[in-house]
């Protein structure tokens, strides 16, 4: 009896590690292919690849969130912005949680259709953070693409952001429910199951159990299991929404300090090579004042060197 206790406390660590084996390498995945794609100038970050697939393998919140939170968390470093899209991969993870809780990747039409609806929600929050944080200045390969669309369509600028957001986030999230789909193909049922075998520390139950369980309940509004998951959602969003909160603000705190910091030496610098007392006649008389078009082209040089 007590071997068998020890085989199956073993068997529990094992699983254990394998699930923290897979968490440390779908962070690796993202940090890897976001370091490649920034290297090179490309608007795919790949960022949520490990996160989708860690998320549908182990079936679990706890592994999602913690494999997106980590994987921005670690690109922020070479890529400061994606501290603030920690949020964002964190709800790539408790969507395809809840996906996989009620329908399957080997599914391809509702695979499919999953993968569009994360790209919509995608390119609507992304577009959203990009626009409210760095306007329409962020010198990027997807901002040139988005003033091309726009300059050519005669689309406003947010709405050919989302429009061009949404084609780079298809890609993405495309390429990682299919590289799902094929794990799902490949790796035997039996191993995949065992994920959450080691996380829960007891058998799944399978469908037909599930649907004996739910047929004593019809009288209960609330289940214990619809509780408890509401209460894990809840939180886990709640963390993540306090953490992208504290980046946020630090993120604007730095750039208040750092724009008036740039004002205050622009003032400097001006104040030093402008002719103060030719100040009222370049407001009364402008253009025509000798000096003026000097002044004006030495005002331009200064404020784009300081930005």
């Amino acid at each position: 009896m007590k071997h068998s206790v020890d085989n199956s406390v073993h068997k529990n660590v094992g699983l254990r590690f394998q699930t923290f084996y897979l968490i440390v390498l779908g962070v690796t995945v993202n940090v890897l292919l976001s370091y490649l794609m920034y290297r090179r100038g490309l608007p795919l970050f790949f960022s949520s690849i490990g996160t989708i697939t860690v998320s549908a393998v182990t079936g679990t919140l706890f592994s999602g969130i913690l494999t997106a939170v980590v994987t921005n968390l670690v690109c922020s470093f070479f890529y400061e912005p994606s501290i603030y899209f920690a949020l964002l991969n964190a709800c790539f993870a408790i969507a395809t949680v809840w996906y996989v809780s009620r329908y399957s990747f080997k599914k391809i039409g509702k695979t499919v259709l999953f993968a569009f609806f994360l790209s919509v929600f995608s390119a609507l929050v992304l577009s959203v953070i990009q626009l409210g944080i760095f306007g329409e200045s962020l010198d990027s390969l997807i901002s040139q693409n988005v003033r091309t669309f726009s300059a050519a369509t005669n689309f406003p600028y947010f709405l050919s952001l989302i429009f061009v957001n949404f084609l780079v986030q298809f890609l993405e999230k495309g390429f990682s429910c299919l590289l799902v789909t094929v794990l799902f193909y490949i790796v035997p049922d039996s191993k995949l199951n065992s994920f959450a075998a080691g996380v829960w520390k007891q058998r799944p139950l399978t469908k037909k159990e599930m649907k004996q369980i739910n047929s004593w309940r019809h009288d209960i509004k609330h289940s214990m299991r619809n509780r408890t998951t509401q209460v894990i959602v809840v939180s886990s969003v709640m963390i993540v929404v306090v953490m992208s909160w504290t980046g946020l603000s630090l993120f604007f705190n730095a750039s208040r300090e750092n724009s008036m910091q740039k004002a205050r030496t622009v003032a400097k610098v001006a104040s030093e090579i402008i002719d103060t007392e030719m100040v009222d006649d370049y407001i009364k008389y402008g253009r025509e004042v000798r000096g003026y078009k000097e002044t004006e082209e030495l005002l331009y040089k200064i404020w784009l060197s300081a930005g």
